[in-house]
């Protein structure tokens, strides 16, 4: 009999200090997901900012890219045969692929389509230029690699498909 008694006072023992135990470990989670919570929409507010405008930056650079390269290829198409269109539209990539390249380096672009620029920090700068040239330079290279695989016609040189094909692949990045 003193062994159940003993037993049944353990457990409500046990039970109050589980209880009491659980609830001070609440409010101490509590405080501490308050202040974690305060401390991030001041943090996310910022980055946000600064996410977007990255955002936009990229947006505005591969969208200028990519219709300055649609335009000239268009009056690459308009200009010269389709015997010799290809090998100026690649004389074309060649030079601005330098030039692209050029820009991301000295931040033209971040400086001409950022606005909130102050509050980047060397990572934002490099990861801007990593993710414009990816999406330009790399993206270039991808869709040129696609049209040749794509149109893998010996005579080639008397059928314009692969400038179509490579028109048509950079008027959808365009529009992406």
């Amino acid at each position: 009999m003193k062994k159940i008694i003993i037993l049944i006072v353990s457990i409500l023992l046990f039970s109050a200090t589980y209880a009491t135990c659980i609830s001070s470990k609440n409010l101490c989670y509590d405080k501490i997901y308050i202040i974690q919570s305060i401390t991030k929409t001041e943090i996310s507010k910022t980055d946000s900012i600064k996410n977007v405008d990255k955002k936009n930056v990229i947006e505005k650079v591969v969208h200028e890219v990519f219709t300055n390269y649609y335009d000239s290829i268009k009056s690459l198409r308009k200009d010269y045969s389709t015997i010799s269109v290809m090998s100026y539209i690649n004389t074309y990539i060649k030079k601005q692929n330098d030039t692209i390249e050029s820009r991301i380096s000295n931040k033209s672009y971040i400086h001409r389509f950022a606005s909130t620029e102050k509050l980047w920090i060397d990572t934002d700068f490099s990861e801007v230029a990593a993710l414009i040239k990816v999406r330009t330079l790399d993206r270039i290279k991808e869709i040129s690699e696609d049209v040749d695989r794509k149109v893998l016609n010996v005579l080639n040189t008397i059928t314009n498909d692969k400038e179509l094909l490579l028109e048509k692949e950079v008027r959808e990045e365009i529009k992406e």
